[in-house]
């Protein structure tokens, strides 16, 4: 069985009706996201050992054929440990040190 479009990693955001909304606590958008079954996987092992479920997203301005605009996500990467990351500039892999160089 071959996965459907909506079956893929990924989503939509679409903007609501306003003139359909009841209560302004209501969302201004609705949509979907669909996320790859090893990721949902890595979310309830976090869960299970207390860490939080969090998923990296990232999004699209986007036009329908109808007309109808749109923000196409993607989503499912776990977020970097940014404590990692260099932070700043890093030191280069070479000397720059110009004291020797006559002129």
């Amino acid at each position: 069985m071959t996965a459907g479009y909506e079956d893929r990693p990924g989503g939509a955001l679409f903007t609501k009706d306003p003139s359909k909304k009841v209560n302004p606590n209501q969302p201004d958008f609705d949509g979907y996201i669909v996320l790859d079954p090893t990721i949902v996987q890595t979310l309830y092992d976090n869960v299970v050992r207390g860490l939080p479920a969090k998923v990296e997203i990232a999004g699209w301005k986007k036009k329908a054929a109808s007309g109808v605009n749109y923000l196409s996500l993607t989503g499912g990467k776990l977020p970097r440990d940014r404590s990692a990351q260099p932070r700043g500039r890093e030191t280069p892999a070479y000397d720059d040190d110009d004291q020797d160089i006559p002129f």
